[in-house]
């Protein structure tokens, strides 16, 4: 076959070979029969001594030739030998393949994209569901009068309750329609962002939108019993409400003196939902990685409840304290908190809305990773050739030999040299499952530099306790077969584990895979790392690897340690005097950025979910506010006549609105500082500091902003005929 450097030479003198040859003075005679003849041999010796002489680990044959019996026709001997081979194709490496089955198989993807959205939408849902209860107490205080007239009549208050929960449904079944057209386009927006601006992260330009009649008919069947529900329960207020009271035009829970007492159990629930949630944390310290990671939201989005529910019970001790005296409140700020007490259900409601969104926002920027010196084991180039190569990179002799008079580059630098069997790539960057991934054999070198402390150590998720080693790196020395029995001792790192291989059970967990030769190898998992630059392979000791190949020699994998600022120099020497192997070199980081992309990206995504709960929380904050307003028309007019100036009524209406936004802010904020903090503080990832404030900073503008629409109906109120109604 053709081969650069050796086919395409005039003469063999002039042959380019990766490897010294050792020849007499090559003639013309020579280069007449190369150009002849080629490969055929010149000369023919016995078998035995061919075998003798030349034969390796890798088999002592190279060729068979068989002749036709006499009056056998080449057909004849082609069939017979066919028939004698088909009973051992599979010992030969012939296999007969189910590529359908396999695709279908890979193309069932990796990371559950669909339930990663559905449990962070939960929050956006919640939201919603929120705003749906104070659109329709708004409603129902526009209603009020009717609403009393009704139940004054004679009506029953469960009748009523019907009225309200279909007239709602009417609004709620066009709604979910639009949700559901509105949803399949954020899903298509989505995909051509990850095609477009997020490519790098997937890899991939051809994902398609991909819909069913089922998934649409469930999410707008589920939306509708969920609205449904939450109209139900909001409208079921009407039992407990006086047709007087609503002939007086209100509908809130502050005409209900007596109802903190039925509320007595809210402060013991709040304190035992906190104590679950610290609980909750205290057991994501005992995990690692991405478990931890969900875990510690977990707590935060107990904290969070817990928080509001306390907030609740607080806000509910003194709902029957009168607030319509302005007596002992000496400043707007403190009147303004005074009337969050007036409603406690709505206050909390609100209140609710900006967490939620809050906590999702600031929850997902602070999960944000970017690459570290443990990630990348302290290596700062990662080279592959696409030729084994044969010899020791750290030898001097080698180096003066390959490099000349610049092997001085080269002569502190820390290398670790693996074999490598290529296979399909296992790290986030692919979508598709990983049948076959790629399995690295790594030296004992590797584990010699992390417990001489030479190099930061790579970080690990998890380890064997068992082991007494003093690197995890030694537990790939231990000699495994490939077996059920035997299992082939492998590192992996975390997110291959969980997402690329779906292996959960962790550290323990066996693993088989059938490789292209036809044999099944099963392998133990005895370490996971941490967010590393080995994302995506099998990692393996050395002997092992050669048990288990033994037709893959020398090297193809390696990691570089170059010392000051000599990376760049380091990468261009061996990519320019290595290229007949295909040296490919590569900074570390770069390759570890690429990798932490596609969760930083997939992020991203999940956070443009907290901006449509900022979205619906600023939204509900206006409503519960611009319901206020309407409910205290009489006492702002009674304020205006005696001496209040529209300014200051404005002032004071937007201190109320300012209240419950950082009401909003500040219990998203906590209940986020303790997902993130303690997940920051045990080295799992770093806590930023511009982002979540530049967060909080936009929160706070886009809520006040919508402060100013409820200031504007204060503003055009006609206070003087409001008064004339009281």
């Amino acid at each position: 076959p053709p081969v650069p450097g050796v086919t395409d030479q005039e003469s063999i003198s002039d042959w380019d070979l990766p490897f010294q040859l050792e020849r007499s003075l090559i003639t013309s005679e020579d280069d007449v029969y190369w150009n002849e003849h080629r490969l055929t041999p010149k000369a023919f010796i016995p078998r035995d001594d061919g075998r003798r002489l030349f034969g390796s680990r890798f088999g002592d044959t190279t060729s068979l030739r068989i002749d036709p019996q006499e009056g056998q026709s080449f057909e004849e001997l082609q069939g017979e030998l066919e028939g004698i081979l088909r009973s051992v194709q599979s010992q030969l490496g012939f296999n007969v393949l189910p590529l359908r089955a396999q695709q279908l198989a890979a193309s069932s993807g990796t990371t559950p994209f669909d339930v990663l959205f559905l449990m962070l939408s939960t929050f956006v849902i919640f939201a919603a569901l929120l705003l749906i209860a104070l659109l329709l107490r708004l409603g129902l205080l526009a209603r009020a009068k009717e609403l009393g007239t009704l139940l004054a009549t004679g009506w029953e208050p469960a009748t009523a309750t019907h009225l309200i929960t279909r007239e709602a449904m009417f609004a709620a079944i066009p709604g979910g329609i639009a949700g559901v057209l509105l949803g399949a386009g954020y899903a298509w927006v989505m995909l051509w962002g990850l095609r477009n601006w997020w490519v790098g992260a997937v890899t991939v330009p051809f994902l398609q939108f991909h819909w069913s009649v089922v998934s649409l008919a469930v999410g707008f069947v589920g939306g509708q019993l969920i609205a449904w529900g939450t109209i139900r329960l909001t409208a079921r207020q009407l039992h407990r409400i006086a047709p007087r009271v609503l002939l007086s035009g209100q509908f809130g829970e502050s005409q209900h003196p007596n109802k903190s007492q039925a509320r007595n159990w809210l402060g013991p629930l709040a304190i035992l939902t906190l104590l679950c949630s610290l609980a909750l944390g205290g057991f994501a310290t005992q995990l690692s990685g991405q478990n931890q990671a969900g875990v510690f939201v977990g707590a935060g989005m107990m904290m969070l409840v817990a928080i509001l529910v306390g907030l609740y019970a607080q806000l509910s001790r003194n709902a029957a304290a009168p607030i319509g005296s302005i007596e002992g409140y000496t400043s707007l700020w403190r009147l303004a908190a005074g009337n969050a007490k007036r409603n406690p259900l709505r206050s909390t409601l609100t209140v609710g809305l900006m967490a939620s969104a809050c906590f999702l926002i600031l929850a997902m920027s602070a999960f944000q990773l970017s690459p570290t010196d443990s990630g990348v084991g302290g290596f700062d180039l990662v080279a592959q050739t696409s030729q084994p190569f044969y010899r020791d990179l750290t030898d001097p002799l080698v180096q003066n030999e390959l490099f000349g008079g610049q092997a001085e580059v080269l002569s502190d630098i820390v290398l670790v040299a693996a074999r490598l069997r290529l296979g399909q790539d296992a790290s986030c960057n692919n979508l598709y499952q990983a049948t076959q991934p790629t399995v690295v054999g790594f030296p004992a070198r590797l584990a010699e530099l992390e417990e001489t402390g030479r190099l930061p150590a790579f970080p690990w998720a998890a380890t064997d306790a068992r082991s007494a080693e003093p690197s995890p790196w030694r537990l790939l020395e231990q000699s495994g077969a490939g077996t059920a029995d035997d299992p082939v001792p492998v590192v992996l790192d975390q997110a291959t584990a969980m997402w690329a291989l779906q292996m959960y059970g962790g550290v323990g967990e066996v693993r088989a895979f059938e490789f292209d030769d036809g044999r099944t190898r099963h392998f133990q998992v005895v370490g996971l790392l941490s967010n590393s630059v080995l994302q995506g392979m099998l990692l393996i000791g050395e002997k092992n690897f050669k048990r288990l190949f033994p037709h893959i020699s020398g090297d193809q994998y390696f990691l570089i340690h170059a010392p000051g600022d000599q990376s760049t120099t380091v990468a261009s020497l061996l990519e320019d005097r290595l290229g007949d192997v295909g040296m490919d070199v590569t900074d570390s980081r770069t390759v570890l950025g690429r990798l932490l992309a596609v969760q930083n990206t997939y992020l991203r995504t999940f956070q443009s979910l907290g901006g449509l709960g900022l979205l619906l929380g600023t939204i509900g904050l206006a409503i519960a506010q611009l319901r206020n307003v309407l409910e205290r028309r009489g006492e702002l007019a009674v304020m205006r006549a005696v001496g209040f100036t529209n300014g200051r009524l404005a002032a004071c209406v937007l201190l109320e609105h300012a209240v419950l936004l950082l009401g909003g802010i500040g219990c998203g904020l906590l209940a986020a500082l303790l997902a993130v903090v303690p997940y920051a503080w045990l080295g799992q990832a770093h806590l930023p500091i511009a982002e979540p404030l530049l967060w909080v900073a936009a929160i706070l503008v886009v809520g006040m902003l919508s402060g100013f629409v409820v200031l504007y109906r204060v503003v055009r109120m006609p206070l003087v005929a409001s008064l004339r109604t009281q």
